[in-house]
Formats: C-alpha cells, structure tokens, sequence
C-alpha cells in the first residue's frame, strides 16, 4: 500500500512538472509528402553547394533529394541503384556525402543493409563503385575530413574505417575499406547516427534524441568533449539519422509513443551554438 500510495504521489508530480522548454533554434523542416504512405527514412545526408543546403533522404530501396526552401522530394541516386541492383535489393541502411574542397565534387557513399558494403555514387561522372568494409556488419557511416576514410559504426563506439593500401593481388585496394581506430564510448544509450562537425570533430545522434561530441587532440588522438544535449521527449519522435550543414543540425525521426501526432517522419533544424562545436 505505501508503495502504490508513492507511486501515485510521483506520477502526479510528474504530470504537475512543467515540460521542459525546447532548445532554442530548433524549428520543422519538411513533414511531407512523402514518395508513399509506408516511408519509413534509413538516413540523412546534407550536401551544401552556393550557400544552400540539399538534404539527401534515403529509405530502404531508395534515395530522395530535399531542397528545404522548395518543400518538395525528387528521386535521387536512380542510375547509381540501377547500375548495381544486387546492392539495391540487399536494401540501405544509411547515407553519407564525401566532399572535398570543391562543394561541387561531391560523392553519395550508401551503407548497405547487411553491413559489410557500401556504394558510391559520383554523380555520373563515374560509375558507381561498390566497396567492401571489413570488420563489421557496420551500422551507419560518415564521411571523414579527408573525404577517403569513413566513420563507421559496429557493437562498439566509432571506427574509422580507411582504403585499404596494401591489398594482395587480385584486389583492388580501392574498393576495400579496413579499420584503423576506434574511439571511446561515451553514450548510455547507442547511437544511430554520426557527422563531422564543422571546426573538426565528430557529433553522434542516438535514437532517443541524445547528442554528443568527440573532438580531436593535439596528439592525434580523441576524447570525449564532454558536451551533450537531448531533443526534447515532447516532439514524440524516434530519430533514424541526422547530418550537419554548417551550424546547423538536421535531423529525421518517425513519430513513436503516446505523445507521437500523425504517422509521417518529420525533418527538423537545429541551430548549434558555437560552443557545443568548440
């Protein structure tokens, strides 16, 4: 009886506790349409070109394109899928963008679903190559500063995985990724997601809405930066993939819970402040 009676006390403390306000500069994005009734988004990557931001949308068989400003999807990646459609059939699983210097020489790198591939689609300037990563099965990835190596995620915390130079013959080197470095685990609760942060570094999403950063060290190596934050519970939304344009964060979730309004996934912005990039 003293327990229920404690319960009962706290559960009306919980009701009466005002909800907690959400983090400034977050705002919706694109909450449809989307392509069917059934989508269900595998990843987010941004792709920056002139000052504008190109969101890439991938679900199972899929890749769509989102330009915020327009609030519209196109298809995305078709003749990259249609020149491998063993790895489409096999399904995706995550989405990232490789950059160099050049906003405009830019590759989409596709995480296969069952871990253990990837698919780089240039943009029609080459044909699509598919990449083996070893050690896995992988679970999400992003693309290093380099634009070569790629951050992956296994059991464990993130893994740069990098091309492998000294394949046997026989193998084309190019097309195989190893691992090389695994960083320190700082989450309670795993992470789906990951991407670079502008000023170096690495921030990590995980389903619940938990953020937190890695930054690199003088020496080479990296460290928890000890700076997290939590989207709020409030938006009733189970975050699948994030990616960074700038300062800004986006982010794409499925409505899950009681507190979930409609079924469609919901695309939202995040203005970083500095200091959580620093």
């Amino acid at each position: 009886l003293a327990w229920c009676t404690l319960r009962l006390a706290t559960d009306v403390f919980d009701i009466m506790k005002p909800p907690k306000p959400p983090p400034p500069g977050l705002e919706l994005v694109f909450e449809g349409p989307w392509p069917h009734e059934f989508f269900k988004p595998a990843g987010l990557a941004c792709r920056s070109f002139t000052g504008n931001v190109a969101l890439l949308v991938a679900e199972k068989y899929a890749v769509h394109e989102l330009r915020p400003e327009q609030a519209a999807l196109r298809s995305a990646e078709v003749d990259c899928l249609a020149q491998s459609p063993r790895f489409q059939a096999r399904g995706i699983q995550g989405i990232t963008v490789e950059c160099t210097n050049d906003e405009a020489q830019c590759t989409t790198l596709l995480m296969g679903a069952t871990g253990t591939t990837a698919l780089r689609c240039a943009n029609g300037t080459r044909p699509a190559q598919e990449v083996r990563l070893f050690g896995g099965p992988w679970r999400t990835g992003a693309a290093s500063s380099d634009s070569k190596s790629l951050w992956a995620l296994a059991m464990r915390g993130p893994t740069l995985l990098e091309p492998n130079l000294h394949a046997g013959t026989g193998s084309n080197f190019s097309q195989d990724m190893v691992p090389s470095m695994e960083l320190e685990v700082v989450d309670a609760e795993p992470a789906i997601a990951f991407d670079r942060l502008e000023g170096g570094g690495l921030l990590g999403l995980s389903a619940d809405g938990e953020m937190r950063s890695w930054l690199p060290s003088r020496g080479g190596t990296w460290r928890p930066a000890g700076w997290s934050n939590h989207l709020p519970k409030s938006l009733g939304l189970r975050w699948s993939g994030f990616c960074m344009a700038g300062r800004a964060a986006y982010l794409v979730g499925m409505p899950a819970g009681k507190a979930a309004a409609g079924t469609n996934p919901q695309i939202w912005k995040w203005e970083l402040p500095a200091t959580e990039q620093d």
